[in-house]
């Protein structure tokens, strides 16, 4: 499922810390390592 970055910001991001949003940002991109790993060849480019 798709989310645009203003949608993922207002239900996810707004009212944060700095820490807790570089957390979720580090939560994101783990998350998009498994999903490459376990997927094959992905459609996400760098």
């Amino acid at each position: 499922m798709m989310i645009s970055p203003e949608s993922y910001y207002e239900e996810y991001l707004k009212g944060k810390t700095k820490e807790e949003i570089m957390t979720a940002i580090r939560e994101v991109k783990q998350e998009i390592g498994h999903l490459k790993k376990h997927n094959g060849k992905s459609r996400l480019r760098r």
